[in-house]
């Protein structure tokens, strides 16, 4: 046996604490490099790890018999050491049973004996190793836990250590208190009311919370509600106290408050968040200490977070004075906070200004500027001033048009910010003029570039790094608001400084001149040309150095101001440069890592500006660039920045075949498999609608090759099948976008649509009528009459939209392919005629244009439709909504369509009665174009069938001469030279007897 074996038995079987003590006593009293409390706590430590079930039960023998407070607690704090530290062996079951009594011991104190904080933590670590998940309980413990609490008889010690035992019982001792709920709930919300001793407070909403936390239905709304009154009403009276330990207190107060509210069952207390929003604001408003208004506020960012639009009404119901009490509260936060740059209040704070100002907007900004802005703007004291200015920050984007009306109170405040004798008030000012320079632009530039571009330049030379660093950001904001004549007289200094900090080794500076650089010279147009030479030069200095990890994005970056610079100072200029800059810019992209998505972004972003920049002189690059594009083409996309990177290299190819044309035809073979499949909804948005526009172009330059014509007529049954597929999107862009694609596929192939085509076309597009998109938006896209933006927000409306863009479809497709689609009439026929009676305009009016496409190509298939048709057709003319007045387009294509009838059908109509109604809307006169065409084709049909036409009795005689007489006299305008003649002629006819 060892020494140190030795010393422990001698310790530990010893039947009296006095050793134990007495070792304590040593390592307490003397110092902590003396060489006998070093060989104690060796000795203890020996102890805990071949020793624990022995060492347990001496320090809780010492924890309960020693006189000495020091001793006791140094004990305790062992003892617990023993119990939670996983290092150390644990304590056997006999043992944890052992410690029982003399921990029940320690709980109940002799008088005057102070109480360990640690205890509570102790019994609940021995209640759980030996209770948990066992039907046994700890009846000794349980019952000095309702006694402590409940009794009259005890100590405020006693109670507040009940309340800590009770805080850290495990879940199924906690539950087996629940007969006397009541009782012991009412006492802690006694304490929580009446007390005036801030430990007693912290244990009573410790205590509230572990119940709060297991037993959140069990206290249902009503008992959840007095809690809150409770505890709302005790954390004002702490807000209010001086005492710097009310702050911590209070703060358990808040996160209790919080817990109630979000975490454990919110619903039960919906109907209180009104009184919760006041008391919060009340507290924030009068609370001594900043930590306790931030803790307010807090609640209410905690709140939002979790019912969001519940607590967007609740702040939407505010009134002016609890408003302006909020804002007031919020203005003190940041004042509090100025000391400080990047702080967690200060965030908070302008969370619920910038929340506040979206939701009120105009209705309070004019007051908050004229009541609070402007009187902090004007104080003595630097915090306040910033805090102004901040407050300016936070509401630029949501009050910007109450904004406008107040430039000069606004530009006045910024200005004088600018000026400031304090650099933090200074570099607010800056940040003030980065969001005014979107949101009062262009008034705020047209009457104070001047001022504000002398102070941002001086600014410049500044010694303090923080303010030219802010001034530069500044400068690139207010530049993209400036004219070339607002920047001329400044752009000396302006590029001598930037190039001056461009110097500056720290890379976070470089990126900030760059894009500040880019900014001016884009607004400066060609008054940077006798900037340019210097400008490349010195960022040529750092883009031509070694590229490795830590400078890649820095590159990346000069890339991007090159390409803005070289935007405006034209082809010319650039193209000395435009070779290096190309070779330097292919390298780094060769030597980007796959998951360098940031860069690669920056690095497509610059490539587009420059393609179109260089023109065709840029082919020379793609061989190289090709590898790159493709593989971020293909990229899975796991994250915003690879989606981010897809969809350029997307746009990049897209502008590559755009611009490129025939030229690009080496790639077509690479390029069409990768933009394939990048059509499917699930993917990136951009990365689609690039996709999308694509189509047509692959196509157009598949066709101008000497390709086998099975492999095309593949790609188009492709092309088409994949983009009418996507008209089921909900997304109206990409709708509009499919539809113009659609539109050019169409186009682009005519000559060479077959019946295999038209059949795909007709099946996916009948798909559509059979499907209920979830679509809540459609556009009118560009060349296409699908009528005025709407919502749709149910069935009825997803098959309107649907039914625009089928017609749609079938019309364009019918005109295009003719022959192929026009047997096809018949299956649309009954859909158009139905829809000429639908509830939505455009609907009918899409109709109406469908039928009298058929009407024109689809002889032999329309003829068994054509009464019908005819029918149709006039209870559409006659509804008020086509009226010549009301929809003068509508009104074209129905008198347009109703005569293709009668002109190509004649002999399968009810004639004279049908020709009577078409000519109740002749002469056309709202469109040129198609007058000309229907005004032909009655002069026609008059050569054809006069007798018939003219009706029983000649009852339209009067009518066509009245008609005839119209057009004749207005010229060229409603007909062409022949007719005009033709018509002329029969007017003569006609009119003899």
């Amino acid at each position: 046996m060892n020494q140190l074996d030795q010393d422990a038995e001698e310790l530990l079987e010893s039947p009296f604490p006095l050793p134990m003590e007495s070792l304590l006593a040593t390592i307490i009293l003397l110092p902590i490099n003396s060489p006998l409390a070093q060989q104690k706590r060796e000795l203890l430590q020996h102890c805990s790890f071949q020793f624990t079930d022995a060492l347990s039960l001496k320090l809780s023998q010492v924890s309960g018999s020693s006189h000495y407070p020091r001793i006791r607690r140094k004990s305790l704090k062992l003892l617990h050491n023993l119990l939670t530290d996983p290092a150390v062996p644990q304590i056997s079951l006999m043992i944890l049973n052992c410690l029982k009594s003399p921990l029940l011991s320690s709980l109940r104190p002799k008088t005057g004996q102070p109480m360990s904080q640690i205890l509570p933590e102790i019994v609940a670590v021995v209640a759980s190793r030996i209770f948990s998940g066992s039907d046994q309980l700890w009846e000794e413990l349980l019952d000095y836990v309702y006694v402590s609490i409940t009794s009259s008889n005890v100590t405020q010690e006693v109670q507040e250590m009940g309340f800590m035992v009770l805080c850290n019982l495990p879940d199924n001792l906690l539950n087996r208190l629940m007969p006397g709920f009541d009782f012991l709930w009412a006492k802690i919300l006694h304490r929580l009311q009446y007390s005036s001793d801030l430990d007693s407070w912290a244990a009573a909403i410790q205590a509230a919370s572990r119940f709060l936390k297991i037993l959140p239905y069990f206290l249902g709304a009503d008992r959840l509600g007095m809690a809150m009154s409770t505890v709302v009403n005790s954390t004002h009276n702490l807000a209010t106290t001086v005492d710097p330990r009310s702050a911590t207190v209070a703060q358990r107060f808040l996160e209790f408050i919080t817990q109630m509210v979000t975490k454990t069952h919110p619903r039960l207390l919906l109907n209180r968040l009104n009184y919760v929003l006041e008391s919060m604001l009340m507290i924030a408003e009068s609370a001594v200490a900043t930590v306790i208004r931030e803790g307010a506020i807090r609640v209410l960012k905690k709140i939002d977070e979790s019912n969001r639009r519940i607590m967007s009404r609740q702040l939407e119901r505010l009134d002016r004075l609890n408003l302006d009490g909020f804002f007031f509260s919020l203005m003190r936060v940041l004042v509090g906070a100025a000391n400080v740059e990047k702080n967690k209040s200060s965030v908070l704070a302008k969370y619920f200004i910038d929340r506040l100002s979206t939701m009120h907007g105009g209705k309070i900004f004019a007051r908050l500027l004229r009541n609070q802005i402007q009187v902090f703007a004007a104080a003595q004291e630097w915090q306040k001033r910033h805090a102004g200015l901040v407050t300016i920050c936070a509401t630029a984007d949501a009050c910007e048009e109450v904004m406008g009306n107040h430039v000069e109170e606004l530009a006045t405040i910024v200005l004088d910010g600018l000026e400031d004798p304090h650099d933090r008030v200074r570099c607010a000012a800056t940040d003030a003029i980065k969001a005014l320079s979107v949101n009062l632009a262009p008034t705020l530039h047209e009457h104070y570039h001047r001022r504000i571009l002398r102070l941002l330049t001086g600014m410049l030379k500044e010694k303090n790094d923080t303010i030219w660093g802010k001034a530069i950001q500044a400068i690139r904001f207010f530049s993209n608001g400036c004219t070339p004549d607002n920047l001329e007289p400044y752009l000396p200094q302006l590029v001598e400084a930037l190039l001056a900090h461009l110097k500056n080794g720290n890379t976070a500076v470089q990126w900030g001149v760059l894009a500040a650089l880019g900014g001016v010279a884009t607004s400066s147009e060609n008054r940077f040309d006798i900037y340019y030479r210097h400008t490349m030069d010195a960022i040529k200095l750092i883009l031509f150095g070694v590229a490795n990890a830590s400078t890649k994005l820095l590159h990346a970056h000069c890339l991007e101001c090159i390409s803005y610079i070289a935007s405006v100072v034209g082809k010319d200029n650039f193209a000395n440069d435009a070779n290096e800059v190309m070779g330097v810019l292919i390298s780094l992209l060769e030597f980007l890592l796959e998951t360098d998505h940031m860069v690669k972004v920056s690095i497509f972003q610059v490539l587009v500006k420059l393609c179109r920049i260089l023109g065709d002189d840029f082919l020379i690059y793609v061989d190289d660039l090709m590898p790159s594009l493709i593989q971020s083409a293909q990229n899975k996309i796991n994250k915003e920045d690879n989606r981010r990177e897809k969809a350029l290299a997307c746009k990049l190819l897209f502008c590559f075949i755009s611009q490129f044309k025939g030229k690009f035809l080496p790639y077509i073979e690479q390029v069409t498999p990768v933009l394939r499949p990048l059509l499917h909804s699930d993917l990136h948005f951009e990365t689609r609608m690039q996709a999308i526009s694509a189509m047509p172009v692959l196509l157009r330059l598949t066709l101008s090759q000497e390709v086998i014509l099975e492999e095309i007529q593949e790609e188009l049954i492709y092309f088409i099948t994949a983009l009418v597929r996507n008209l089921k999107e909900n997304d109206a862009e990409i709708s509009a976008r499919v539809l113009n694609s659609l539109k050019e596929c169409i186009k682009v192939s005519g000559r060479i649509l077959t019946n295999i085509h038209v059949k795909f076309f007709v099946d996916e597009i009948q798909k559509i009528l059979n499907e209920n998109s979830s679509e809540n938006e459609i556009q009118e896209a560009e060349g296409f009459e699908i009528g005025p933006q709407e919502e749709t927000r149910n069935r009825g409306d997803d098959h309107t939209v649907n039914a625009k863009i089928v017609v749609f479809l079938f019309n364009y497709f019918v005109q295009q392919s003719q022959e192929p689609a026009s047997k096809y009439c018949s299956t649309f026929l009954p859909f158009l005629l139905r829809a000429c009676k639908d509830h939505d305009p455009c609907v009918r009016q899409q109709a109406v244009r469908g039928i009298g496409t058929c009407a024109e190509f689809g002889v032999d298939e329309f003829k068994p439709f054509a009464e019908e048709a005819a029918k149709s057709l006039d209870s559409v003319i006659r509804h008020p909504g086509t009226s010549s007045s009301n929809n003068p387009t509508a009104h074209v294509i129905v008198v347009s369509s109703l005569g293709r009838i009668c002109g190509s059908y004649f002999k399968s109509i009810h004639a004279p009665q049908v020709v009577g109604k078409w000519l109740d809307f002749l002469p056309l006169k709202n469109d040129t174009t198609e007058a000309k065409l229907v005004h032909a084709r009655l002069s026609a049909m008059i050569e054809e069938f006069h007798d018939i036409l003219l009706g029983v009795n000649g009852q339209y005689k009067s009518r066509i001469l009245e008609i005839f007489a119209q057009v004749v006299a207005d010229g060229d305008n409603l007909a062409t030279r022949d007719t005009v003649n033709r018509m002329v002629v029969q007017l003569v006819q006609c009119s003899r007897p």
